[in-house]
């Protein structure tokens, strides 16, 4: 496994949807709007003020990215995407 520096996060994607709401099959590669992921690996925060702010979300957090967002790399034939905490838009609560 790796570590993250400061507001870094590491997630897996979800497998998008491959038909519109309408019945309309999707070619490969197009994601419409924005993608659903799972927290795999967080850094430590970031520093404010000479104190370590933690993130926000944690290991096992499901979130929605925005689109076209962070950097794609393999861990352990893993796929995963490795963005910035601000590219995460919200939350998914139960």
């Amino acid at each position: 496994m790796i570590d993250l520096f400061m507001n870094r996060v590491l997630v897996t994607l979800d497998t998008p949807e491959t038909k519109t709401a309408s019945g309309l099959e999707l070619p490969s590669g197009v994601v419409l709007g924005p993608r659903k992921a799972t927290v795999v690996r967080t850094g430590n925060g970031y520093v404010r003020n000479g104190e370590v702010i933690p993130l926000s979300v944690k290991k096992g957090d499901r979130v929605i990215l925005k689109p076209h967002t962070g950097s794609p790399i393999e861990i352990d034939g893993v796929e995963a995407l490795l963005c910035w905490e601000h590219d995460i838009l919200g939350l998914f609560t139960e």
